[in-house]
């Protein structure tokens, strides 16, 4: 059995009946739960605090290679055994693997927590490699690679991660290449899962009815600790480039620019998310506005923001015909100068005030966009806000801090651009 030790508790507000509780232990497991009505299903979360940017001493590829495997098999059963027995409980169970960590989770009927939560438990803390699974496994993920190598958006993705931090596991595709997936073995496996799925690493999530029997059902469950700590990872930020590639596997020229900051503050990120909204994402937007409705020169465009531990990420991507290629490009450069002149409006934050708010509601619908984003904010942030608190903040975010950050960010020749043309 594990012991508590409270690390922060959110107190209840009546007016929006949000209830999240967040505990540690003694062993480093982080445990958040939000009360959710039980007229609607459960979802519950196991998410080890390691992704493809934590693979030390073992082949590109191994975390994201894990999360298929664990599946595959544990110590009582096989592959089918394990899907049967999750749709027996009306389970639906999934996983994915990001840079910075994999997730494993669950949506179900409230009456199937506790079997639910035991299976998810031993699917994920209790698996057990076999060489033949690895083999099946293997032909799947680099058939999965496979695709998005044949895929622009998701190519030029992976390809510009490895100009921004050249040679540092962070510029990693998460896959991995067909290479590094042949190369890994039961032994790299056992290592990856011994070095990191370790209760120090570990956050539970779940949203769902009666948050204390939930508690109840975690605390008897055995979570391994080891006493590691996370070390934290020093970034070498390379300078902002463009890079143009040829390629086969596409008819058009895609452009992704993206900007890095080595700050990770709630600060910059909001602000990061109001440019997403006022540069792209909005249909009154200055570049969908600019680009697609008043030249018609692409089709597709949209942008967004990357969080990760130590650093935020601000990113443009579109699509165009290969003959438009120069005008684009003056565009951008055009629409970039604009802001550092005569940065964004009054009007145009108070517009992207209120579509951030609507997608941060939006975001926070459902028990599965619950735990994900309960899990993002005490990995990020170590504490938990409640929905007022998040509007709040944005109500509350001044147009002079937005003109600050504003020229600090569009100095065009500080984003790094990667062109893919077609061969």
């Amino acid at each position: 059995m594990i012991t508590k030790r409270k690390l922060h508790q959110t107190p209840k507000n009546d007016n929006i009946n949000e209830n999240i509780i967040v505990k540690e232990y003694q062993n480093g497991l982080k445990v958040i739960a939000e009360e959710t009505s039980v007229l609607f299903p459960f979802s519950v979360s196991i998410s080890v605090i390691s992704g493809s940017r934590d693979e030390h001493n073992v082949p590109n590829g191994t975390a994201h290679f894990l999360e298929h495997l664990v599946f595959r098999r544990t110590k009582r059963l096989k592959s089918k055994q394990i899907a049967k027995e999750f749709e027996k409980y009306g389970a639906i169970a999934n996983a994915f693997t990001t840079k910075e960590y994999t997730s494993y989770f669950a949506t179900a009927n409230y009456k199937n927590l506790s079997k639910v939560f035991n299976l998810l438990y031993e699917v994920v803390l209790e698996p057990e490699f076999n060489q033949n699974d690895i083999n099946k496994e293997k032909k799947i993920i680099i058939d999965e690679i496979v695709s998005a190598e044949e895929d622009p958006e998701d190519f030029i993705t992976d390809k510009i991660s490895q100009i921004q931090f050249q040679n540092e596991n962070i510029a990693n595709p998460i896959a991995g290449s067909i290479v590094s997936v042949n190369e890994i073995n039961i032994l790299h496996l056992n290592y990856y899962f011994e070095q990191n799925y370790d209760a120090n690493n570990i956050i539970i999530a779940y949203a769902g009815p009666n948050i204390n029997e939930f508690l109840s059902i975690i605390e008897k469950f055995k979570f391994h600790s080891k006493s590691k700590i996370k070390e934290n990872q020093k970034l070498n930020l390379n300078k902002a480039i463009t890079f143009e590639n040829k390629s086969n596997i596409t008819n058009q020229t895609h452009l992704l620019l993206s900007k890095i900051n080595l700050d990770s503050s709630v600060e910059l990120r909001t602000c990061y998310t109001l440019f997403n909204i006022m540069i792209s994402e909005a249909m009154s937007s200055r570049l969908y506005q600019s680009l697609r409705e008043s030249k018609a020169i692409t089709y597709n465009i949209y942008s967004g923001v990357s969080n990760y531990t130590d650093f935020t990420e601000f990113y443009i991507y579109t699509s165009f015909d290969s003959k438009k290629k120069q005008k684009v490009l003056e565009l951008l450069m055009k629409e970039f100068n604009k802001l550092i002149q005569k940065p964004f409006l009054k009007s145009e934050l108070s517009i992207a005030k209120e579509l951030l708010k609507t997608y941060s509601l939006i975001e926070n619908e459902g028990t599965l966009n619950k735990i994900n984003n309960l899990t993002r904010q005490i990995m990020l942030y170590n504490k938990i806000e409640y929905s007022t608190q998040t509007i709040e903040y944005i109500d509350n975010f001044s147009l002079e801090k937005v003109i600050d950050i504003t020229k600090s960010t569009f100095d065009y020749d500080n984003w790094f651009k990667y062109i893919l043309l077609p061969d």
